[in-house]
Protein backbone atom coordinates (compact mmCIF):
# COMPACT_ATOMS: atom_id res chain seq x y z
CA UNK A 1 0.00 0.00 0.00
CA UNK A 2 1.32 3.46 -0.90
CA UNK A 3 2.36 5.62 2.09
CA UNK A 4 2.14 2.56 4.31
CA UNK A 5 1.12 4.42 7.48
CA UNK A 6 -2.17 2.88 8.60
CA UNK A 7 -5.18 5.17 8.94
CA UNK A 8 -5.07 6.54 12.49
CA UNK A 9 -6.30 9.94 13.73
CA UNK A 10 -2.80 11.41 13.42
CA UNK A 11 -2.62 10.78 9.68
CA UNK A 12 -6.19 11.43 8.57
CA UNK A 13 -7.71 14.72 7.40
CA UNK A 14 -11.47 15.01 7.77
CA UNK A 15 -13.44 16.55 4.90
CA UNK A 16 -16.93 18.00 5.27
CA UNK A 17 -18.54 17.99 1.82
CA UNK A 18 -20.59 21.19 1.61
CA UNK A 19 -20.15 22.21 -2.01
CA UNK A 20 -23.40 20.97 -3.50
CA UNK A 21 -26.21 23.06 -4.94
CA UNK A 22 -28.95 21.67 -2.66
CA UNK A 23 -31.58 21.95 -5.39
CA UNK A 24 -33.98 19.61 -3.55
CA UNK A 25 -33.63 21.55 -0.34
CA UNK A 26 -35.65 24.60 -1.33
CA UNK A 27 -39.24 25.20 -0.47
CA UNK A 28 -41.42 26.60 -3.23
CA UNK A 29 -41.09 30.37 -3.24
CA UNK A 30 -38.06 30.45 -0.93
CA UNK A 31 -34.54 31.40 -1.96
CA UNK A 32 -31.91 28.78 -2.68
CA UNK A 33 -30.51 27.46 0.59
CA UNK A 34 -27.02 26.42 1.63
CA UNK A 35 -27.88 23.07 3.15
CA UNK A 36 -24.78 22.67 5.31
CA UNK A 37 -25.74 25.85 7.16
CA UNK A 38 -29.39 24.88 7.65
CA UNK A 39 -30.29 24.69 11.34
CA UNK A 40 -31.06 21.46 13.16
CA UNK A 41 -31.99 22.00 16.81
CA UNK A 42 -30.53 25.49 16.50
CA UNK A 43 -27.18 24.38 15.05
CA UNK A 44 -25.92 24.26 11.44
CA UNK A 45 -25.83 20.76 9.98
CA UNK A 46 -22.12 21.18 9.25
CA UNK A 47 -21.42 21.66 12.94
CA UNK A 48 -22.63 18.13 13.73
CA UNK A 49 -20.33 16.67 11.10
CA UNK A 50 -17.41 18.77 12.38
CA UNK A 51 -18.00 17.60 15.93
CA UNK A 52 -18.00 14.00 14.78
CA UNK A 53 -14.82 14.32 12.71
CA UNK A 54 -12.71 16.62 14.91
CA UNK A 55 -11.70 14.11 17.63
CA UNK A 56 -11.06 11.39 15.03
CA UNK A 57 -8.72 13.23 12.63
CA UNK A 58 -5.64 15.45 12.67
CA UNK A 59 -7.48 18.38 11.07
CA UNK A 60 -10.80 19.19 9.44
CA UNK A 61 -11.28 20.69 5.98
CA UNK A 62 -14.51 21.88 4.36
CA UNK A 63 -15.33 21.57 0.67
CA UNK A 64 -17.48 24.65 0.00
CA UNK A 65 -18.09 26.82 -3.05
CA UNK A 66 -19.87 29.66 -1.26
CA UNK A 67 -20.25 31.07 2.26
CA UNK A 68 -16.58 30.37 2.90
CA UNK A 69 -16.51 32.72 5.88
CA UNK A 70 -19.28 30.79 7.64
CA UNK A 71 -17.72 27.42 6.87
CA UNK A 72 -14.31 28.57 8.09
CA UNK A 73 -15.66 28.06 11.62
CA UNK A 74 -15.47 24.32 10.93
CA UNK A 75 -12.11 23.98 9.21
CA UNK A 76 -9.88 24.93 6.31
CA UNK A 77 -12.16 25.80 3.37
CA UNK A 78 -11.30 24.57 -0.12
CA UNK A 79 -13.38 25.32 -3.22
CA UNK A 80 -13.74 23.05 -6.23
CA UNK A 81 -10.99 23.36 -8.81
CA UNK A 82 -12.61 25.18 -11.77
CA UNK A 83 -10.99 22.71 -14.15
CA UNK A 84 -13.85 20.32 -13.34
CA UNK A 85 -16.55 22.72 -14.49
CA UNK A 86 -19.69 23.92 -12.68
CA UNK A 87 -21.59 20.62 -12.50
CA UNK A 88 -18.96 18.04 -11.58
CA UNK A 89 -20.79 16.82 -8.49
CA UNK A 90 -19.45 15.87 -5.07
CA UNK A 91 -16.40 14.06 -6.41
CA UNK A 92 -15.03 17.42 -7.52
CA UNK A 93 -14.95 18.46 -3.88
CA UNK A 94 -13.17 15.25 -2.92
CA UNK A 95 -10.67 15.63 -5.76
CA UNK A 96 -9.94 19.28 -5.00
CA UNK A 97 -9.22 18.53 -1.35
CA UNK A 98 -7.34 15.29 -1.94
CA UNK A 99 -4.53 17.01 -3.85
CA UNK A 100 -3.90 19.41 -0.97
CA UNK A 101 -4.13 17.32 2.18
CA UNK A 102 -0.89 16.78 4.10
CA UNK A 103 -1.98 13.46 5.59
CA UNK A 104 -2.01 10.12 3.74
CA UNK A 105 -5.73 9.60 4.35
CA UNK A 106 -8.93 11.64 4.06
CA UNK A 107 -12.18 10.81 5.87
CA UNK A 108 -15.17 12.22 4.00
CA UNK A 109 -18.68 13.01 5.23
CA UNK A 110 -21.37 15.10 3.54
CA UNK A 111 -22.37 18.18 5.53
CA UNK A 112 -25.96 16.94 5.64
CA UNK A 113 -25.15 13.63 7.37
CA UNK A 114 -25.38 14.44 11.09
CA UNK A 115 -26.33 10.98 12.41
CA UNK A 116 -23.54 8.52 11.46
CA UNK A 117 -22.80 5.70 13.93
CA UNK A 118 -20.10 6.49 16.49
CA UNK A 119 -17.96 3.56 15.33
CA UNK A 120 -18.15 4.45 11.62
CA UNK A 121 -14.65 5.97 11.34
CA UNK A 122 -13.00 3.16 13.30
CA UNK A 123 -14.68 0.49 11.17
CA UNK A 124 -13.52 2.09 7.93
CA UNK A 125 -9.96 2.44 9.21
CA UNK A 126 -9.91 -1.17 10.40
CA UNK A 127 -11.17 -2.45 7.06
CA UNK A 128 -8.64 -0.38 5.09
CA UNK A 129 -5.79 -1.75 7.20
CA UNK A 130 -6.98 -5.35 7.31
CA UNK A 131 -7.58 -5.62 3.57
CA UNK A 132 -4.76 -3.26 2.46
CA UNK A 133 -7.09 -1.15 0.32
CA UNK A 134 -6.92 2.55 -0.47
CA UNK A 135 -10.65 3.32 -0.36
CA UNK A 136 -13.48 2.12 1.85
CA UNK A 137 -17.05 3.39 2.04
CA UNK A 138 -20.17 2.65 4.05
CA UNK A 139 -23.25 0.65 3.24
CA UNK A 140 -26.11 -1.01 5.07
CA UNK A 141 -27.67 -4.31 3.97
CA UNK A 142 -30.03 -2.44 1.66
CA UNK A 143 -28.21 0.70 0.50
CA UNK A 144 -24.77 2.10 -0.36
CA UNK A 145 -23.54 5.43 1.04
CA UNK A 146 -20.47 6.03 -1.14
CA UNK A 147 -19.77 9.59 0.00
CA UNK A 148 -19.24 8.34 3.56
CA UNK A 149 -15.72 7.19 2.76
CA UNK A 150 -12.09 6.91 3.78
CA UNK A 151 -9.76 7.48 0.83
CA UNK A 152 -5.98 7.53 0.38
CA UNK A 153 -4.38 10.57 -1.25
CA UNK A 154 -2.54 8.37 -3.75
CA UNK A 155 -5.88 8.05 -5.58
CA UNK A 156 -5.93 11.79 -6.35
CA UNK A 157 -4.56 11.32 -9.89
CA UNK A 158 -7.04 8.54 -10.61
CA UNK A 159 -9.95 10.70 -9.47
CA UNK A 160 -8.77 13.73 -11.42
CA UNK A 161 -8.49 11.68 -14.62
CA UNK A 162 -11.92 10.17 -14.03
CA UNK A 163 -13.57 13.59 -13.66
CA UNK A 164 -11.71 15.16 -16.56
CA UNK A 165 -12.89 12.23 -18.67
CA UNK A 166 -16.46 13.37 -18.05
CA UNK A 167 -17.56 10.70 -15.57
CA UNK A 168 -19.37 11.70 -12.37
CA UNK A 169 -20.75 8.53 -10.73
CA UNK A 170 -19.24 8.06 -7.29
CA UNK A 171 -19.63 4.29 -7.01
CA UNK A 172 -18.24 3.68 -10.49
CA UNK A 173 -15.01 5.51 -9.66
CA UNK A 174 -14.75 3.72 -6.33
CA UNK A 175 -15.13 0.35 -8.01
CA UNK A 176 -12.53 1.24 -10.64
CA UNK A 177 -10.17 2.35 -7.85
CA UNK A 178 -10.50 -0.99 -6.07
CA UNK A 179 -12.66 0.38 -3.28
CA UNK A 180 -14.32 -1.81 -0.70
CA UNK A 181 -17.71 -1.34 0.95
CA UNK A 182 -18.09 -1.86 4.69
CA UNK A 183 -21.53 -3.10 5.72
CA UNK A 184 -22.98 -1.57 8.88
CA UNK A 185 -25.84 -3.17 10.76
CA UNK A 186 -27.45 0.24 11.13
CA UNK A 187 -30.66 1.95 10.27
CA UNK A 188 -30.42 3.84 6.99
CA UNK A 189 -31.28 7.08 8.77
CA UNK A 190 -27.81 7.06 10.36
CA UNK A 191 -26.18 7.64 6.97
CA UNK A 192 -29.04 9.28 5.12
CA UNK A 193 -28.46 12.72 3.63
CA UNK A 194 -30.95 15.41 4.57
CA UNK A 195 -32.23 16.45 1.16
CA UNK A 196 -35.47 18.27 1.93
CA UNK A 197 -36.77 20.68 4.58
CA UNK A 198 -39.15 17.90 5.65
CA UNK A 199 -36.30 15.44 6.28
CA UNK A 200 -34.48 18.15 8.23
CA UNK A 201 -37.49 18.53 10.51
CA UNK A 202 -37.51 14.77 11.15
CA UNK A 203 -33.76 14.33 11.76
CA UNK A 204 -32.50 13.33 15.17
CA UNK A 205 -28.72 13.48 15.65
CA UNK A 206 -29.06 12.13 19.21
Amino acid sequence: MADTLPPTPANITGLILAGGQATRFQRVGEPWADKGLALLKGRPLASYVHDYLAPRVAQVWVSANRNAEAYAAYGNVVADDPVYGPDAGPLAGVASALVGVQTPWMLVLPADTPCVPAHWADRLADEASRHAVLLVSARTPSQSFPLCMLVHRSLAASLRAYLLGGDRKVRLWQQQAGGREVCFDAHEREFLNINTPESLAQADPG
